[in-house]
């Protein structure tokens, strides 16, 4: 993990705050340095955590099974050298990020930074 790097492909508010989120519970976790860098495509030869909307990644994620704005649909797949973590539109890439720190161990049990398990 020392050589990843957070790859954001969107520039809207909720994209660069679900960056974030990522690179402090990652960094807090690990006590390691995680760089975000913007993108402007998919690139999956370099290793780090690709973060943006399922249509940024082309055929390395699915399409939105819906177009209507206020359903979210999550994308993750990762493996040791890092990988993609989507969403349908900006607010579900920060619920994409959630589960993917949740599946990780990580663990919010009241609002806070005292109600986190890290």
């Amino acid at each position: 993990m020392n050589d990843w790097t957070i790859y954001q492909l969107r520039t809207d508010k909720c994209v660069r705050f679900a960056a974030k989120e990522l690179q402090r519970c990652i960094e807090r976790a690990t006590r390691t340095k995680l760089p975000i860098e913007r993108a402007t495509g998919y690139d999956p030869k370099l290793p780090g955590l690709w973060l943006g909307l399922s249509q940024d990644f082309g055929d390395a994620a699915p399409p939105p099974f819906s177009e209507h704005p206020f359903d979210d649909e999550i994308f993750v797949d990762t493996n040791r050298k890092g990988g993609i973590i989507a969403g349908g539109n900006p607010r579900s890439v920060l619920l994409a990020v959630y589960r993917f720190l949740t599946e990780q161990g990580f663990r919010w049990v009241r609002p806070g930074k005292d109600g986190e398990l890290i």
